[in-house]
């Protein structure tokens, strides 16, 4: 059984699919709502690594960012840690044989941010449509 991240995402897409229709710079209503999405979910992944008992993981905290990257009609951000500290990120959610894994899996603060994007998502669509 592999161990993968389920998300219904079925709204997201429905409103996607609307926005097929929409006029062909629809990236530009887009970025700046998928940026202030990953803002806000980098930012809950920092604070839970500055949570943590250990220095070493709180310093990784440091290194959580995110990239944004444009296709046609679509924008899509890629958040997490970036190397060489993204080693030490994988102990602090995962952990190893010796402990760790105690910090926050990084699912829970994009399903928190799920409902915000949907809303911004949907008035991007709404504003464009209607």
């Amino acid at each position: 059984m592999t161990g993968g991240i389920e998300i219904d995402t079925s709204e997201v897409r429905q409103i996607a699919a609307d926005a097929t229709r929409l006029p062909g710079e629809l990236s530009r209503w887009l970025r700046p709502a998928v940026s202030r999405g990953a803002l806000n979910i980098k930012r809950a992944m920092q604070q839970d690594l500055e949570q943590s008992g250990n220095a070493g993981i709180r310093h990784v905290a440091r290194s959580i960012s995110y990239d944004l990257n444009d296709g046609d009609n679509t924008v899509e951000a890629e958040i997490g840690p970036d190397k060489p500290s993204g080693a030490l990120a994988n102990i602090a959610y995962f952990g190893t044989s010796r402990g760790g894994g105690h910090t926050r899996d990084p699912i829970e603060p994009l399903q928190e941010e799920a409902e915000a994007f949907q809303k911004a998502i949907s008035e991007i669509v709404e504003d464009l449509w209607g």
